[in-house]
């Protein structure tokens, strides 16, 4: 048993196999092999195979909490499944600043917004929150309100110069705190989040508004602050443009909910518009950076069964 012939050059061998397991029989060598497989698997009980990469038809929660292994960043947040390395895609809220969301109705602009204060609501522990949340008239953000960390909700715009005052004084003292080398690490993040379609059109948002804004990203940026414009309208920011519409073209991180092609809102080299032309379904969304544009598939916060919102 185990004897055969190769041919190496057009030279005939006779070869014989390596017979990891004793028997005379074929029956005795395999139940050799059962047994080795046993005892293997009753060494390591608690391991499992590794998984393929692979970008999965419903990236609900349930996913997220059976693969995705945190980095101990306490506001790391992942935000999805990049298609092209099928590696999760994180955003640190906790230095991000600005965030602008935009693209398409209905393919995840409002269940991204979901997932990120749902994401502090499941880790308040870790990363304490306090949010200011300006919605629509359509109150697609009203059941946010009952989260325990939301400081307000409010569909008044006329509201956001009280709640810029509101978190200016507190990053003073923040960064007073900084100088003195003492530890903000328990510091809450503070949340502000434009919802509001009225705030993002001309005079929405008044310029004085606007440069405290650009004040508090500027000086206080590190310092767990952190901006997120929705509602944006997708089109060119020329000198004219409504200043909620310039902020959200210079925020830090933008995630488009809609093929590359069609942002108008930030200049996309060529480039990258050939290597991106697939069309996106809904949940999909670039999330676009100074270094870099990623596709991903993001994580849905809504029941696994609905459709994105």
């Amino acid at each position: 048993p185990g004897r055969g012939l190769i041919a190496i050059n057009k030279t005939v061998y006779e070869f014989q196999t390596f017979l990891c397991f004793e028997g005379e029989r074929e029956i005795d060598r395999v139940a050799a092999i059962r047994q080795h497989i046993e005892q293997c698997n009753r060494k390591a009980s608690g391991e499992q195979a590794r998984k393929i990469p692979e970008v999965p038809a419903v990236l609900g929660l349930r996913y997220v909490q059976n693969n995705y292994r945190p980095a101990g960043q306490p506001y790391l947040m992942p935000t999805g499944i990049d298609y092209e390395t099928v590696e999760w895609v994180t955003i640190d809220l906790s230095k991000a600043a600005a965030i602008t969301v935009l693209g398409r109705e209905n393919f995840g602009q409002d269940n991204f917004l979901r997932l990120l204060l749902g994401y502090l609501q499941r880790h308040i522990l870790d990363c304490p929150a306090k949010a200011y949340v300006i919605d629509d008239f359509d109150r697609k953000l009203a059941d946010l309100a009952g989260l325990g960390f939301v400081e307000k909700y409010t569909l008044d715009g006329s509201e956001l110069d009280l709640i810029l005052e509101e978190m200016e004084a507190e990053l003073a003292e923040r960064q007073e705190k900084a100088r003195r080398g003492e530890s903000i690490d328990r510091e809450p993040l503070l949340l502000c989040v434009l919802h509001s379609e009225d705030l993002m059109r001309a005079e929405g948002i008044k310029k004085n508004t606007a440069d405290v804004i650009r004040r508090i990203v500027k000086n206080h940026g590190r310092l767990k602050v952190c901006f997120v414009f929705a509602k944006v309208d997708n089109a060119g920011v020329g000198y004219n443009a409504p200043e909620g519409c310039k902020l959200a073209k210079e925020a830090r991180d933008t995630f488009l909910f809609d093929d590359l092609s069609n942002m108008k809102l930030l200049d996309v080299p060529l480039a990258e518009q050939r290597k991106h032309k697939k069309a996106v379904s809904p949940g999909d969304a670039y999330l676009i950076t100074e270094k870099s544009i990623v596709r991903q598939k993001t994580i849905s916060q809504e029941s696994e069964l609905k459709q994105y919102g």
